[in-house]
């Protein structure tokens, strides 16, 4: 079946659906009112729900993204405070210098201080080649022999930081020169390592950090830590630079938040749904409760005409109650049927008058038809007879109609006249006048001679629906044109016998005549022109 043929059952199915009831109709269309306006209704709440998810996740975003800048800034600059106040204690510097007492003043200073609980981190005591002297944490920490970091401390006498590592597992590194008293020169340096993972976990717990809320630290233009929420396209991002002290202002940290609102959205959208359903579900049920009750009596209606229908007038009249449309139209209809009523009454009476003088008339033309002494018949393009009067049934010499009713007469037809018979049939059936004569064999064997008159016969569409013939036996006046002409051949035979006769006497006289002549006698016969005797 074919997309258009798909298209066009479709369109049938749907309307005898809808053209099958009015209630339907009724149902359908509140259906379509009441969903036009919910969805008027959603979609306007829908654009005032959504700005004011998107303003309150803009809200409460600034307001965390604010937040968590501050808890980074602390963070992170205390820790700075923390190492330079560390780079120019007396202890540090003394321990450059005094090999002999660093274990025991030296290394309790390093495992004193503490950070955070959660937060890892690394100190470490270094010479001026960056190889380690103690730490306060580690067995055996690594040397710190980059010359980047060596040049800016110790040739420079400036702070170093660095991120090293890769996300999400960053570390923030920190270097301080560490000068000695006696020459005013940095003589070592003070290392901090610091697991950023640790601060940024602890920073966006504080916030909800949690998979709804996308958190991302960049330094410059890469990015060193993310809580691993995806970010979504269109999203409300806030972002913010930490105010942070030297040095660690050169890393140009940036705390980007997205919020996820999709889920709310999507909540929302499951609601309307969930809600739309319900309200279609409820507006079918009462739209169609409703249909039925205002149609129930047109049903009633409907179903008194079908009766009407069925079985003809109605002996009571149409019980409907309302003073509404509906009343209106049962009252109209009673009124219609009281005029019905007595209109198929006067037709009755009129079709009872007219079928009398139908009948009076039938039987005037049937008594007319068969008391024809000559054959009335009707036959169709086959040649098969439909009907027959008495004079035409004992023609053909048959008992009774039923006999040949319906059978072919041109077995009846002499051999010598049936190729004409057939064709003279077409020509009435084409319209025209025919006339023939010709012989049948009855059923009992007699030879008959019938002269035929047949015409077309139309109904009242002016359709040809059998030839009408009129037949005549002519057998009689046959034999006796041909005994006549038996009688006529016979006299003229006589009759030239008798002239040949007389003109040979008048031969004989002139013969005679001529003879006296030359004698010298008279004529004796008077003979006038032209032969006769005077």
């Amino acid at each position: 079946m074919t997309d258009k043929q798909n298209i066009k059952t479709s369109s049938g199915y749907f309307g005898r659906l809808f053209g099958a009831s009015i209630s339907t109709r009724i149902a359908f269309a509140s259906v379509c009112i009441v969903m036009l306006i919910a969805l008027l209704i959603g979609s306007v709440s829908h654009i005032f729900i959504r700005s004011y998810i998107m303003e309150r996740s803009a809200v409460a975003m600034e307001h965390n993204a604010a937040f968590a800048r501050q808890r980074l800034e602390y963070s992170l600059n205390a820790i700075i405070h923390d190492v330079s106040s560390m780079s120019g204690n007396l202890i540090l510097s003394n321990a450059l210098v005094d090999s002999q007492g660093r274990d025991i003043y030296i290394l309790p200073f390093l495992k004193g201080y503490k950070m955070p609980e959660g937060i890892t981190f690394a100190l470490t005591l270094c010479d001026f080649q960056g190889m380690p002297i103690a730490s306060g944490t580690k067995d055996n920490p690594p040397p710190y022999k980059k010359p980047e970091m060596l040049k800016q401390t110790l040739s420079k006498g400036l702070p170093y930081t660095e991120i090293t590592g890769d996300p999400p597992n960053p570390n923030l590194l920190i270097a301080y020169p560490v000068f000695y008293g006696a020459t005013n020169k940095p003589e070592g340096i003070i290392v901090m390592e610091i697991c950023l993972k640790d601060i940024f976990d602890r920073m966006a717990s504080t916030i909800g950090g949690d998979t709804r809320r996308s958190i991302r630290i960049t330094s410059g233009d890469a990015l060193i830590w993310t809580n691993g929420a995806e970010k979504e396209k269109n999203s409300v991002m806030i972002a913010k630079m930490p105010n942070l002290k030297e040095p660690l202002k050169g890393l140009n940290l940036r705390i980007e938040l997205a919020e996820r609102h999709a889920i709310p959205l999507r909540n929302l959208y499951v609601s309307f749904i969930v809600i739309g359903i319900l309200t279609l579900a409820l507006t079918i049920i009462l739209s169609r409760a409703i249909a039925v009750r205002l149609t129930k009596r047109l049903v009633d209606l409907s179903e008194i005409a079908d009766r009407i229908t069925e079985s003809g007038l109605p002996d009571r009249t149409v019980k409907v109650e309302g003073s509404d449309e509906i009343g209106k139209l049962a009252s109209a209809l009673n009124r219609m049927l009281e005029k019905l009523k007595a209109s198929h009454d006067d037709l009755e009476r009129l079709v009872g008058e007219r079928t009398s003088a139908l009948k009076e008339r039938e039987n005037f033309l049937r008594t007319i038809i068969e008391t024809e002494p000559e054959c009335v018949k009707l036959l169709n393009p086959d040649c098969a007879l439909l009907t027959m009067n008495s004079a035409g049934l004992s023609m053909i010499e048959a008992d009774s109609l039923e006999q040949v009713k319906g059978k072919s007469i041109l077995p009846l037809v002499a051999p010598d006249y049936v190729e004409a018979f057939k064709r003279h049939v077409e020509d009435v059936f084409h319209g025209r006048h025919v006339t023939l004569e010709f012989e049948i064999i009855g059923l009992k064997g007699t030879r008959r001679r019938l002269d035929m008159h047949a015409v077309p016969l139309c109904n009242s569409s002016n359709e040809i629906i059998a030839l009408l013939g009129i037949t005549r036996d002519i057998t009689h006046r046959k034999k006796t044109e041909e005994k006549l002409k038996d009688y006529i051949q016979e006299i003229e035979r006589f009759n030239r016998l008798a002239v040949g006769r007389e003109e040979r006497m008048i031969e004989l006289k002139k013969e005679i005549n001529e003879l006296l002549q030359s004698m010298g006698k008279e004529e004796k016969y008077k003979i006038a022109e032209g032969g006769k005797e005077v």
